[in-house]
Formats: C-alpha cells, structure tokens, sequence
C-alpha cells in the first residue's frame, strides 16, 4: 500500500480543490458584483487567502517527509503562488504522496478568468472616471456660465449679483427656517414667478417689523428688479435695525453716497469694536489695504468667527508670508472649520497631496461644497467615496452633481438603475444642465415650480 494511501487525509485532492474553488468565486461572485463593492480589492482578498491556505497546507503536509522544507514551501506560496502551487503538487511525488500535474492547468484556469475578470473591471473604472470627468467639466461650464450674460437656464440671481452673499449669507442674523435649498431654488426663478414674488411680501411685514435681516433680504429683491432706491432704502433700515450684512452692502454700494458710506463703516466699526466678529470680518472684505485686511480678518477669526480664519490665512499667503498663513489655517481646520480646511487644503495640495486630500473629504462631510467638487474624479478616492461626494452635492441642489452622478451611474450598465439614472438627470435637467435634459430625453423647463 502507498504512503499516500496511509494518509488519513488526502491533502492533494484538498488543495486541488482550492484553485478550483477561486475559479467559481471569481466567476459567480467577484464577476458579478458592482463597482461599489470593490471587486478590485475582494479579487486581491481572494488571491492571498488563497496563497495562504496553499500554504497552511503544503506546510502540514509536509512536514511529515520533509520538516525541515515545510517552512520554506509555506513561504514559497505566500510569495509566488502561481509557480509555488503546481511544483508543490508535481513535488509530492518524491516525499512519497500521489502527484497532480493537472494542478498546472487549474492556476492557468484560475490566473486566465482573474486576468478577464480584472480587465473587464479596469475597463468599467475608467468608463466611470469618463464620466466624473464629464461632470467635472459641466460643473466648470456652469462655473463660467454664470460669469456670462443672463439666460433662462442659468443661475439668474448669482450670474447679475456679483456678491450674492452680500444678501444671503449663512453668518448671524439669517433665519434658520431659511435653508440653502430654498435661496438656491429661489434665485432660479424669474422676477415674477409667483413662487418667487411671494418671499419678498413676507420681508417687506418682516422689515417693517424690525427685522434686519428682513430689511436685506427684500434689498435684494429690489436689486434684482432694477429698483436700486429701494435697494438703497431697505439696506439703510436693515443697517440701522442692526444687520451687519445691510451695513456691509451699504457700504459696497456704487451708488451709495458718502454720507450712507460713512454710517454703515461706523456703525461696523463700533460693533467690532465691541466684540463681535462678523463686523470685523465684513470691515476685512471691504478694505483694499492688505494690513487692514490682516488686522480685521486676525480679530474677527480671534474672537470665535473661525471661517474667517480662511480668509486671514489666504490675505497672509498674498504677503508671501505662507508659514504664518499656514500655521493659521491648521488651528482654522483643527477648531472643525470645514471652509478653512478648503483653504488648507487647497496651499497643501502640492507639497502633501495625501493629507490635502484627507483634509478635503474632512471638509466634504461637514458641507463644504468646493471641497467636494475638488475631490471628484480624484485619483485619491475611492470609487465609493467619489459617488458619496457626489450625493452630497446633488443632495445640496449641486446640479452637475445630480448629472455627474446620473452620469457615472450609467456606465455601470445596470437595468435596474434606469430610473435612479432617470431621477438624477431629471433633477439636473430642472437645475438648468441642458445636456442632463438630453440625457433624460426631456425639454429643459423654464423655471423651477
């Protein structure tokens, strides 16, 4: 009777089996899994488990003929597999067990459909990375729209106010029922859009009232209608009644006179003086004299506005004094500032790009848009990350996020997506992304309802 035959387990026919085991996995399993399950990483998951139960059980093995060349074969199949696998089995024969030639023929099947299974894979990536490209350039085009005329398509509110913050702003004194969607669907629409002309009845109760923020809210509605007194006359209550942003307004006003200049400057001034940040911080925006803004920007983020801890930071860089400037915006970001770990971020990017990175999806999970926009297509993430910021966007009325994901999503080839894909493009479409509207075969509508 054969040595082989006293064994009480058949350790060839168990590792024969192993390659075949992979085989059925890679085909039936990792082939068919969606890009975000990470099929790259289960293939090399796969690969290495199976080295090392190769190698488990070469060492079992052999370690009854040969003990002092069972440590060396487990070696041997955790560093070259491949080659390792079918000299093992062919090696059996000289410690006395039955050998498996055909062993070469299950690492060819199982390296071949490996090979076809990544490849494919690769080919789908990069389908996916052509379309957070193609998002990447809609958000650019829409970036350099806005910069251009008027058009019913665009954002009509940002394209003729050059400072829209100067009447939305997510500083003190805005209404906390009024959120980001709501401006953002607002300054979508046209002057007499019922849906828009509604809001400007409710500030002009709310101004009247003694609301500041009312007061500013309805400026903007004046600026936008072409009615620059009224813009003048409810930035001046707005100012009066306390709002810093009206003051600020005011102040950068063209047309304001040097008599409303004055008052708005003062009465920034005086609640900076008094401890407030964002005075000082809007006194920064408004100077031209790079030490004023250094001197404002450094008190307003002092005194617990730490946003304009970005600004301070960006100012210092100007000054070629980039340590400073450095050293700032890491406290910035540190204190939890997602706008300054943007800034961080972005005077990083090119000395550490891995922490630029890190520090930028830091700044994406707590809301910072440009971050996420940065971090898109971004060979640093994973493909799973990238469609999460993506989300994020689109779940912040980001249109050529909703198309950037409708987008990448396609390429997945998945039927049962369809009408994901539907939705998103459909939402972009509304936003105002024409090709979005090509995408999901519908006419681009003139506002949003």
């Amino acid at each position: 009777m054969s040595e082989n035959n006293n064994q009480a387990v058949d350790y060839g026919l168990i590792l024969l089996a192993l390659p075949v085991i992979a085989i059925l996995a890679v085909f039936f399993w990792i082939g068919q899994m969606n890009l975000l399950e990470q099929p790259s990483t289960a293939l090399i998951q796969l690969y290495f488990a199976l080295a090392i139960s190769s190698g488990i059980l070469f060492f079992v093995e052999a370690k009854q003929k040969d003990p002092q060349g069972a440590a060396r074969w487990f070696l041997y199949s955790i560093l070259f597999w491949p080659i390792a696998f079918p000299a093992y089995m062919i090696k059996r024969k000289v410690m006395g067990f039955k050998p498996y030639p055909i062993s070469i023929v299950a690492v060819a099947g199982y390296l071949t459909i490996t090979f076809v299974v990544a490849h494919m894979i690769d080919t789908r990536i990069a389908e996916i990375t052509s379309g957070l490209q193609d998002f990447k350039k809609s958000m650019d085009e829409i970036k350099l729209e806005s910069q251009g005329p008027v058009n019913p398509n665009s954002f009509r509110v940002e394209v003729k106010l050059p400072n829209f913050e100067t009447y939305f702003s997510t500083f003190a004194n805005s209404p906390i029922d009024f959120t980001r969607i709501k401006f953002l669907k607002i300054r979508n629409l046209q002057p007499d859009d019922s849906t828009f002309t509604k809001y400007p009845a409710e500030w002009e109760v709310g101004c009247k009232n003694g609301t500041g923020y009312q007061c500013r809210f309805r400026a903007y509605h004046a600026y936008f209608s072409d009615d620059s007194k009224s813009e003048e006359i409810y930035l001046k209550s707005g100012c009066e009644l306390g709002d810093m942003m009206a003051c600020s307004g005011l102040y950068a006003r063209k047309e304001s006179s040097t008599e409303l200049k004055s008052m708005a400057w003062d009465r920034l001034g005086k609640e900076c003086d008094s401890g407030k940040p964002l005075p000082c911080a809007l006194i920064a925006n408004n100077s031209t004299l790079a030490e004023v803004k250094i001197k404002y920007y450094k008190k307003s983020c002092e005194l617990g506005e730490v946003d304009t801890c970005a600004d301070y930071g960006r100012t210092l860089i100007e000054l070629g004094r980039n340590k400073e400037a450095q050293a700032v915006l890491k406290n910035g970001c540190d204190k939890g500032s997602a706008t300054v770990c943007e800034e961080y971020a972005s005077v990083i990017e090119k000395s550490h790009p891995k922490e630029s990175r890190r520090l930028r999806k830091i700044a994406c999970d707590k809301g910072n848009l440009v971050s996420c926009t940065q971090n898109v297509g971004d060979e640093g993430l994973s493909l799973a990350d990238q469609y999460l910021v993506m989300s994020k966007l689109c779940s912040n009325l980001e249109p050529a996020a909703c198309y950037g994901m409708g987008t990448g999503i396609a390429a997945l080839n998945e039927p049962s997506y369809e009408g994901t894909i539907f939705n998103l493009n459909n939402m972009a479409c509304r936003m105002g992304v024409d090709l979005a509207c090509k995408a999901a075969k519908v006419s681009p509508p003139k506002h949003i309802e």
